[in-house]
């Protein structure tokens, strides 16, 4: 039913179809270069939180929430991610960290939230991610404590040309 009033718009205008389509082009890659943009920040400048609590916020059930079905959800050890096939409810857990004094918190959905790595901007330490969240493969640096690092070359580049 969303559709039928633009397709009633669009059959005596049919300009208007492709002013709406670049539109909603230019909005979708703008959503997209924002995240990669933020993404490619923590690669650069992140450093890995302390994480000093976590709470389940929310936890679908079989007749309320959501629930997954056969669908394939990270879930982080520590640096370690698996993407394995999962059903089950989702869950919606809130983690609070630090980062050079400041106080901040992360929330997270999908499978629950175990043990895994908050990395966060050095320089706007608001701006953070969980390790399962991330579309890269991070793996920490060699001889650095509490950094974030591309485990390969191409893998930075990635979400910015995707």
């Amino acid at each position: 039913m969303v559709a039928v009033a633009p397709i009633a718009l669009w059959i005596p205008m049919p300009a208007a179809f492709a002013a709406v389509a670049i539109l909603t082009l230019v909005a979708i890659y703008g959503v997209q270069l924002r995240g990669a943009k933020n993404r490619i920040a923590l690669l650069k400048w992140g450093q890995v939180a302390t994480i000093i609590g976590t709470e389940t916020l929310s936890r679908g059930t079989y007749y309320s929430g959501t629930t997954w079905s056969n669908v394939y959800l990270p879930v982080a050890h520590g640096w370690t991610v698996t993407r394995q096939r999962w059903s089950g409810p989702s869950t919606k857990t809130r983690i609070r960290y630090t980062l050079g004094g400041y106080q901040g918190e992360l929330v997270v959905r999908g499978r629950e939230y175990i043990d895994g790595v908050v990395v966060a901007d050095q320089r706007r330490p608001a701006r953070a991610l969980c390790r399962p969240r991330s579309p890269t493969t991070l793996t920490a640096r060699q001889g650095a404590t509490g950094s974030a690092n591309s485990g390969h070359g191409c893998s930075s580049a990635w979400p910015a040309g995707w």
